[in-house]
Order: C-alpha cells, then structure tokens, then sequence
C-alpha cells in the first residue's frame, strides 16, 4: 500500500508542470509546426488564448491499463487542464477517435478514479487572473470533448510517440457564484508510452 500510495503522489506530483502562453499577439492562434504541443481555450466568443505546452511531459509511469493523469498549470494564463491516457503503447493503440469524457473540474483527482482520454478545465476569465471558469460535465448535445486524431510517432528515450488532437465544448461556471459561459477549444498533446 505504501509502494502504491507513493506511485500515485509520484504521477501526481509528475503532472503538475508549467507551460507558457504565446508572447506575440501576431502569431497565429494554431501552431506554426505541427510538432507544437498546446492547449488553446476561449470563453463566449471572445479571442482565443494559445498555450504552447512543449514543456509538459505526458510521461508514462506505468505500462499495462495504467492510466497516467496530468494536471498541468499555465504560469503565465493561470489555466489549468488535467487529461489522462493508458501508460502503454498497445493500450493506446485501441483508443478511437470520437467522443471522449469531458468531466467537471476538480481540484483534487486522485489517479485512481481518472477516466481515460478524459478532459477537464479551469480557465480564467481574465488572463492570468484567479477568475475561474470550472468545466461542467456536458449538459447539451453540443458540449463534448471529441478526439480529432491519434498518430503514432518514433521513439524518443525509449518511449512510443503518440500525437493526440481534439476539440472540446463546454459549459464553465464561476464558484462560487452562478456566473457561466461556454468554453470551447483544441489542443495537441505529445504523449510518451511504455513499449
């Protein structure tokens, strides 16, 4: 129990890593290579904000139907993603396109109860503010979290590529409060698994 309890801090501790917003307002919003991690979001109709996430390391920790969780926290926007996938390679390769869980934001998941290829979010209203918007799980037809695609890429550090990209739409709420607003968004993911 004690080897599984420090396994687990260990994979949370791991997701918590930072990533930086686009500085030039004159790039555009969608990344320049298609090797880019991100992580963009927009509230109502309002401009998207870009997060280059290309120092998150969705690192694996255990193979099998593990599943690995990552929260990942934005220094400069204040916006926050948790996203979980199977830490193998031949788990991986049995995920569809299509859609996926789009949970409530929780501050506290713990790794046992993460749902894989799930997504959820906290974004502020102003960037870099404490002015949240909590993901709702999905009220309407048009609320989801969709997969757009998998593709399986080399091996870096012993570790099997895989590029996840999708698109999500959800209702977000102010706590405390009864403030909503739709969020919507697309990322692009390098995910590291076991082999």
């Amino acid at each position: 129990m004690k080897n599984l309890s420090a396994l687990l801090l260990a994979l949370f501790v791991l997701g918590f890593v930072s990533c930086t917003k686009k500085d030039d307002p004159s790039n555009p919003v969608t990344p320049t290579t298609p090797e880019e991690p991100y992580f963009e979001y927009k509230i109502n109709n309002n401009s998207a904000v870009h997060v280059d996430c290309s120092a998150i390391k969705f690192l694996a920790a255990s193979g099998g139907n593990t599943v690995t969780l990552v929260v990942a926290t934005s220094s400069s926007t204040n916006s926050t993603f948790t996203f979980a996938f199977y830490g193998a390679a031949t788990a991986l390769d049995t995920v569809k396109t299509g859609s996926h869980p789009l949970l409530a934001y929780s501050s506290f998941m713990p790794v046992s109860s993460a749902i894989p290829m799930h997504l959820s979010l906290k974004v502020p209203q102003t960037t870099g503010s404490n002015d949240y918007f909590y993901s709702l799980a999905p009220s309407e037809a048009t609320h989801k979290h969709t997969i757009k695609s998998i593709t399986k890429g080399d091996v870096e550090s012993g570790r099997r590529i895989y590029w996840v990209e999708g698109e999500y739409s959800c209702k977000g709420q102010q706590l405390p409060g009864t403030t909503t607003a739709t969020i919507s968004g697309k990322y692009r993911f390098k995910l590291l698994a076991i082999q």
